[in-house]
């Protein structure tokens, strides 16, 4: 399929070219000679790159691939050079140059149809994946590898290296299991500890909790018994202070009485 695409466009590279050449030469030959040398070469460059293209592979590839691009690189310049053309009539000669774009625009029409059509088609095939791989031989690698997995030698070293891998993967499997057996055991060890500290942690905060109280009720046990001391020897300063002031009193009564017997 890859070569055939590839004689395909070589024959209508040589097709074309050959109708260039007899069209610039007898039909519409160019006047002046800064013409002749680019319509010329075109149509030369064509035809070697078909020969080519038939003839060989890697080499008719990229022969192809500059043809179309030289093609196609003709096809925008012509559109360019028409396109200023007919601006420069349509903006100059009113009804007549409105004529004339008229006539450009067929001529244009033309232009794609003969110069743009085959460059983009061939470009288009010529550089695909499948045609490209096949002219520059980075097929011819993957090839190999698949005859040489055919071959019966390749079957048996393909069958120990299967056995192998399958080894392989049963150990790292094992090695997997201990190691999240292990990863668990150390997370179970971990949270048994927490909770022990956790525990502990509360039964430490529960007897500081018990002797704080303790400690509130001892020492509000000695302040209502420093208040009952307190109010006990108030009354006892109070007593002392009634009866010191009744012993006088009872002293003046007889001392009196006798003044009254004088």
């Amino acid at each position: 399929m890859p070569e055939r695409t590839l004689k395909i466009f070589g024959a209508l590279d040589i097709l074309f070219g050959t109708v260039y050449l007899f069209s610039f030469l007898y039909v519409v030959p160019p006047y002046s000679d800064f013409f002749k040398i680019p319509v010329y070469g075109l149509s030369i460059l064509l035809i070697a790159a078909g020969i080519i293209m038939i003839s060989t592979k890697k080499a008719g590839f990229w022969a192809g691939v500059i043809a179309g691009c030289g093609l196609l690189l003709t096809c925008l310049v012509l559109l360019g050079l028409l396109t200023s053309s007919a601006a420069y009539l349509y903006g100059l000669y009113g009804a007549f140059g409105k004529g004339a774009t008229y006539v450009t625009f067929f001529v244009m029409s033309l232009v794609v149809t003969w110069f743009g059509v085959l460059p983009c088609f061939q470009l288009w095939g010529l550089l695909r994946s499948p045609v490209r791989s096949w002219a520059l031989g980075t097929n011819s690698a993957k090839a190999k590898e698949k005859a040489s997995e055919k071959s019966p030698s390749s079957k048996k070293k393909n069958k120990v290296e299967l056995k192998s891998d399958k080894a392989g993967t049963k150990k790292e499997e094992d090695a997997d299991k201990k190691k999240k057996e292990e990863d668990t055991d150390k997370k179970k060890k971990e949270e048994d500890t927490d909770k022990k500290k956790k525990e502990t942690d509360t039964d430490k905060k529960k007897k500081e909790e018990d002797t704080d109280k303790k400690k509130k009720e001892t020492d509000e046990k000695d302040k209502a018994e420093k208040k009952i001391d307190k109010k006990n020897k108030q009354e006892k300063s109070t007593d002392k202070q009634k009866g010191q002031g009744d012993e006088p009193e009872k002293n003046k009564g007889p001392k009196n009485a006798q003044k009254d017997g004088k």
